[in-house]
């Protein structure tokens, strides 16, 4: 009769709390990434794999980190310097 006599007891068949890697992407980790990368105008354009070796992790983990957040990869803008004379004309 299995009601009364089971072949497995529940106490063998739970699962055990598991072991796992240590999370290292905390919210303060995450905070201090997102404050190196807009900092200012100089600190948005550092790239993220010198962001890395400053907080010692992979460029990729900055990578994800700011595309969580809403950042995306565009490149600087560079307006040329205008001419004299184009500057003459616009006067």
């Amino acid at each position: 009769d299995p009601v009364c006599r089971p072949l497995l007891l529940n106490g063998y068949i739970i699962n055990a709390p598991r072991t796992r890697r240590k999370i290292k992407m905390t919210r303060e980790f995450e905070q201090r990434i997102i404050k190196k990368a807009t900092s200012d105008r100089y600190g948005r354009e550092k790239s993220s794999a010198y962001i890395a070796a400053k907080y010692g992790c992979s460029k990729k983990t900055v990578w994800r980190v700011l595309r969580r957040h809403g950042y995306r990869k565009i490149e600087p803008i560079r307006k040329p310097c205008l001419l004299p004379e184009i500057k003459e004309a616009r006067l």
